[in-house]
């Protein structure tokens, strides 16, 4: 990444999502230098979490947000009612093609399969939805899955002046 230059995370979000999905990982990503994450919607505004009592605030489009460096797909129930989403389909696959990272949150994984973006690879989701993995060309295992899909992933790793871990 070139110094000076935003990392634009991009986090969509939906009605009914889990919230600690969104942010947790917001927590945390926020904190890394030149970060600018948005919170993404088909349109900008209010959307209610699983629980009912609170809302995050999406403050951009999916068109708004075309080429994030970083796509988060958190999950919950209202992740089910997007299975068929084509806008929000199209966005994670148009979106994917260009992103460092591509990732998501417990039933997250849902919608990337959905997208077609996990057919061929192991991918993690909530212990009692694997069978939704699976009709969607993916292979469910119980553990995290993460890995450099290229060279510039690897590259920025390397050259980064931060790590993730992955261990409980």
């Amino acid at each position: 990444m070139m110094a000076g230059k935003k990392l634009e995370i991009a986090i969509p979000i939906f009605h009914d999502l889990t919230a600690l999905d969104a942010i947790g990982p917001y927590e945390v990503l926020q904190l890394l230098p030149n970060a600018q994450i948005k919170f993404v919607s088909h349109k900008p505004g209010l959307l209610r979490a699983c629980r009912g009592s609170l809302s995050l605030q999406a403050t951009a489009s999916f068109e708004e947000v075309p080429n994030p460096q970083v796509v988060l797909v958190p999950g919950g129930p209202g992740s089910k009612a997007l299975m068929q989403d084509q806008v929000l389909l199209d966005w994670l696959r148009k979106v994917h093609d260009t992103t460092l990272f591509t990732t998501s949150v417990c039933t997250g994984s849902h919608l990337l399969a959905a997208a077609g973006i996990l057919r061929g690879l192991e991918a993690t989701t909530h212990w009692n939805t694997y069978d939704v993995l699976s009709q969607y060309g993916a292979k469910p295992v119980a553990k995290r899955v993460v890995r450099a899909r290229s060279s510039r992933q690897q590259e920025y790793l390397q050259g980064s002046t931060w790590r993730l871990s992955w261990q409980l």
